[in-house]
């Protein structure tokens, strides 16, 4: 343990007694080493546990009636906290932090444009083939020579408004 880890400890359940066996050994163990430690636990011992004890106080208990009076507000509370329904089953949403929300959203949107591209094949093809069409159009409007493969998607036309244009 640390030198503030032994002082915290000292402080608090070492010298009340609450300290585990174990946790007395480690603050022990610790003090035979550590000069600043034992310097700190005698002034402790001198300044706040001696004076203490010479009135010797009766250790008080709190009436049972207080900590029921706690547990029931304690009680209260929550309730009040916990929302109910939809809400309450979706609550766990708010302890999310905003760079997983980000890395979330991220992850919806790259997968749902993954599974449009890769679901469906024959609107890429679709895709394709308009956009062939498309630049042939483009190209004999300009008076670029075609290959044969475009002249004959120019008999491939169907529409009223290709055959118009055309």
């Amino acid at each position: 343990m640390k030198c503030n880890d032994i002082q915290d400890l000292i402080l608090t359940d070492y010298h009340d007694g609450h300290a585990s066996e174990d946790i007395r050994k480690q603050v022990k163990s610790h003090l035979k080493q550590c000069a600043v430690c034992r310097e700190f636990a005698a002034d402790f011992q001198r300044y706040a546990v001696e004076p203490l004890a010479e009135h010797k106080l009766p250790q008080a208990e709190p009436p049972e009636s207080l900590w029921n009076s706690i547990r029931d507000r304690i009680e209260q509370e929550n309730k009040q906290q916990t929302p109910t329904g939809l809400l309450g089953r979706l609550a766990f949403i708010t302890h999310i932090p905003r760079p997983a929300y980000t890395a979330i959203a991220s992850a919806i949107a790259a997968s749902l444009v993954f599974f449009m591209m890769t679901s469906s094949p024959e609107y890429s093809k679709e895709a394709g083939d308009y956009i062939s069409e498309q630049t042939s159009y483009l190209f004999s409007d300009n008076g670029v020579q075609q290959s044969e493969s475009e002249t004959e998607a120019d008999d491939e036309f169907d529409s009223v408004i290709e055959v118009f244009f055309m």
